[in-house]
């Protein structure tokens, strides 16, 4: 399933970046991978994110990232020099109560975990046999002193390193690694025209 939403998260990607001669905006689809805080904003939903430990590596607070950082969308909004696309939920609800006037212009992410997941047995943070039986920041937890050494952050979801890697990859792989052209090629067609 994660497979899957990364393709059709790159795929959309990728068609934003080939239509536009500028990378103006980021629209993203998917489960707790992508999710940037919508289910923060969901209290229907029990897969939660807005508590410590979530967002220690980057974020101030808990953002409502199933990860201990940054996403993949939010390294791609980076190297393209956008900012980071609110949650659906949290730019309707501004909207809906009149702080703004319409949505944001750079994007909006409507991923929202919960609509997928695959097993994990080595994680950071978490609890039971190698922390990766009981969610991280619920009940009794621990956190490892060196996220960036992990694959996950918790028992669903990869770490900030990892997702770095993932986004490192995506926006400035080799041929190789990335067919037909990477996401930095796609983004600077307009100064090669």
């Amino acid at each position: 399933m994660a497979k899957l939403v990364l393709t059709f998260l790159l795929l959309s990607t990728l068609q934003v970046l080939a239509l536009s001669t500028y990378v103006p905006a980021i629209f993203t689809f998917g489960d707790s991978i992508f999710d940037g805080g919508n289910n923060h904003f969901n209290h229907n939903i029990s897969a939660q994110a807005d508590f410590p430990p979530y967002g220690s590596s980057y974020f101030p607070s808990p953002t409502g990232r199933f990860t201990n950082g940054r996403t993949v969308v939010d390294f791609i909004s980076q190297y393209v020099g956008i900012e980071f696309q609110q949650p659906y939920l949290e730019a309707h609800l501004n909207v809906a109560k009149g702080s703004v006037k319409s949505y944001p212009s750079n994007g909006i992410n409507f991923a929202s975990a919960g609509s997928g997941f695959f097993d994990v047995n080595d994680a950071c943070c978490g609890a039971g046999a190698l922390r990766g039986q009981m969610q991280c920041g619920r009940g009794p937890y621990t956190v490892c002193d060196n996220p960036d050494e992990f694959v996950f952050w918790d028992l669903f979801h990869p770490t900030e390193h990892t997702y770095r890697i993932v986004a490192n990859g995506l926006w400035s792989g080799h041929s190789a690694q990335i067919r037909p052209v990477n996401l930095k090629f796609l983004a600077t067609l307009h100064k090669r025209a």
